[in-house]
């Protein structure tokens, strides 16, 4: 697979082999997507997962089990950007608890840094813009 796709998973099998399939790697980044509609509750979407060299996305609406993806997170550090809504969402639609855990959001507040964004902090960090218009895409390609 190229460096620059992503690989989407629909199933418990794609997803427990891909877990057997990290070995030793020691962080995993995590994004949720949600949807609700005003007075009732956020139903999870979409997983967005990123180890070193590969990004991925997850389809928690295809009914997968989620146990051993959960045990995979707890052996290593998940790394949220703002991670309240994303615990919350991941808890409700895939009972999950994660154990270590680092939120970028909240470094970036500790840091005194004024521009706690996403967006702000690649740029400033990395030197890389994120296009505005990808943000949506993901909802309009079907999944």
């Amino acid at each position: 697979m190229a460096q620059d796709e992503v690989l989407i998973l629909a199933g418990t099998e794609e997803l427990n082999a891909w877990c057997d399939a990290q070995g030793s790697s020691v962080r995993i980044a995590i994004d949720t997507e949600g949807d609700s509609l005003h007075c009732y509750f956020e139903k999870l979407c979409l997983i967005q997962l990123s180890v070193p060299d590969q990004d991925l996305i997850v389809d928690p609406l295809s009914g997968i089990d989620f146990k051993r993806f959960n045990q995979f997170v707890l052996e290593r550090t998940a790394v949220f950007h703002g991670c309240d809504y994303d615990l919350r969402m991941l808890r409700r639609g895939a009972s999950f608890a994660p154990g270590a855990v680092f939120d970028t959001y909240l470094a970036a507040r500790l840091l005194g840094i004024k521009e706690v964004g996403l967006a702000s902090l690649v740029k400033n960090f990395f030197g890389l813009d994120l296009p505005k218009s990808c943000k949506k895409q993901i909802g309009r390609a079907g999944l």
